[in-house]
């Protein structure tokens, strides 16, 4: 097997101006350093990009499907990983996995199907009376 590729879900331009920075890319290259520091061969790959898309907050389900779905596309220019490199997807959050699958079939389609996937948190959608 060739590399670990790390593959961050990407931020909106908005959410990380919001958030003083892309947060999940930090935590990426932390993940490598660490990983590299334990001897495992890592490489990370800002494969994609996020175009807007409403906050995920009010939506169910389904909304939260439709709208992961149009909003991540392959980053243009960026060249083929190691071949039989191990791709990871890394999340912040996960609540109904809409945003790790549309990340997955962007990165299927250009011949990096993901591995698997770390997130830091998993909740459940609550339902509001």
């Amino acid at each position: 097997m060739g590399p670990v590729l790390l593959v961050p879900v990407p931020d909106t331009p908005t959410a990380a101006r919001a958030r003083y920075g892309d947060h999940l890319s930090r935590l990426t290259r932390h993940c490598a350093r660490r990983l590299r520091a334990a001897g495992w061969p890592v490489r990370v790959h800002h494969a994609v990009r996020a175009g807007p898309r409403p906050d995920s907050v009010t939506l169910d389900s389904a909304g939260r499907a439709a709208a992961a779905t149009s909003a991540f596309r392959a980053r243009s220019g960026r060249g083929p990983a190691v071949a039989g490199s191990a791709v990871v997807l890394l999340d912040d959050i996960v609540t109904t996995g809409a945003t790790l699958a549309a990340v997955s079939r962007v990165l299927t389609v250009r011949g990096l199907s993901p591995y698997g996937a770390a997130v830091l948190a998993a909740t459940r959608k609550r339902h509001q009376q």
